[in-house]
């Protein structure tokens, strides 16, 4: 019934034939498993802890009997364990990723922040831009003739 290699997205369970359709392939088996990959996405800093208590209640509850009752523990269980899994992974991918140096990510009390001083080297001696505009200052700008830029003969 469902491609050889293809599960869905959210429970990996099998995905429905798509014999003679066209279109994209499907990626989730169902309405449900769609919408959960939304919620997913959209919510992305699950309670871990929670999530993991909700896979221990649902594995402790599990009986062969009645069977529809299995199934449904199980798909539940399946997705939960799936959830966690790609939480897992996605942790060791930005921890991977992390490029930025350690003294810029942590985390620093305003009043010890407050406290450092910065120092930034100084020039040895301004450059020379810098140096006309500083001895032109005195000469105010009536000094200028016309706005050309040029001091008036003396």
């Amino acid at each position: 019934m469902s491609r050889a290699g293809q599960v869905c997205g959210m429970c990996e369970g099998p995905l429905p034939s798509k014999a003679g359709s066209r279109g994209r392939t499907a990626v989730y088996c169902s309405a449900a498993c769609r919408q959960r990959a939304y919620r997913s996405r959209r919510d992305p800093a699950p309670d871990v802890d929670a999530l993991i208590a909700e896979v221990g209640r649902v594995a402790n509850r599990l009986a062969p009997r009645p069977a529809e009752a299995l199934l449904t523990d199980l798909t539940s269980l399946t997705a939960d364990v799936g959830r966690l899994r790609r939480i897992a992974q996605l942790a060791l991918r930005t921890e991977a990723e992390n490029v930025t140096p350690a003294p810029v990510t942590e985390t620093v009390d305003e009043v010890d922040f407050a406290g450092r001083s910065v120092r930034l080297p100084l020039l040895e001696s301004p450059p020379e831009h810098l140096r006309l505009r500083d001895a032109m200052a005195p000469l105010g700008a009536g000094a200028l003739v016309g706005g050309s830029g040029r001091l008036p003969s003396p």
